[in-house]
């Protein structure tokens, strides 16, 4: 027996060191939770971020609240005036500000949180995308192919924010469609991007960025690219 726990030991060591690595926690739970769907880039590089989280009372903690601004700027050391200080305290707007008519959203503040929130509204059969952009400067593209990423509603996007901690802006949209986007850089580098369009806009802000760059009203159809710190969620 004994040296049968030995060799089963001793191979076990061997496995690990010939994985590479063991998985956090976060994709242990992921696999369990969503093993369809793979991992998206946005997701996996939050994760040593997400590993130096605050812990209190053993558990991790992230706060999300215009009372706990000053806290967060202390413990990562961020000066209160500072353009850093005006981001978090825009994220910390944003999560509490009313929704919408046609969206739902959720600021999750771990990774685990994500995956709940969207199995909650979608069940464990989705697809998680995030788009793969170059890390170039100053890039001309010319559209070679659009496509509707099916039909299925709602859709959920999910953004990453500039917060000290990991937290990541979800909202759950009845009115937009995503599509995917295969483009060619002039120096024949080719990508694919993702971008929705939003068919119902006459609840938003007017001077919201999309009806400044396009000169529309509210109302109007706006269309945008995701960048590669987004996650785009649809129903399988």
């Amino acid at each position: 027996m004994g040296s049968h726990l030995l060799l089963t030991s001793a191979f076990c060591l061997f496995a690990m060191l010939i994985g590479g690595h063991a998985d956090s926690p976060m994709e242990v739970y992921w696999k369990r939770v969503l093993g369809n769907t793979a991992m998206p880039n946005a997701v996996k590089e939050s994760l040593p971020q997400y590993a130096n989280a605050v812990v209190d009372n053993g558990e991790k903690f992230v706060p999300l609240s215009d009372t706990h601004s000053g806290w967060s700027f202390a413990v990562k050391e961020v000066n209160p005036q500072s353009e850093e200080a005006q981001h978090i305290r825009g994220t910390i707007r944003r999560c509490e500000f009313k929704s919408l008519i046609d969206r739902e959203k959720y600021c999750a503040t771990s990774l685990e949180s994500i995956v709940d929130y969207v199995t909650s509204k979608f069940g464990k059969e989705v697809k998680a995308l995030s788009p793969l952009i170059p890390k170039k400067n100053k890039m001309q593209y010319t559209i070679l192919d659009v496509t509707m990423l099916g039909d299925k509603h709602p859709v959920m996007t999910c953004h990453k924010t500039n917060y000290p901690f990991v937290v990541f802006y979800c909202h759950l949209h009845s009115a937009i469609i995503p599509y995917m986007v295969s483009l060619i850089v002039t120096d024949g580098t080719k990508v694919k991007v993702l971008a929705t369009c939003h068919n119902h806009t006459s609840q938003w802000n007017p001077k919201a960025a999309g009806f400044q760059v396009l000169n529309v009203k509210p109302g109007a159809t706006i269309c945008h690219s995701l960048g590669e710190h987004d996650v785009l969620w649809l129903q399988n």
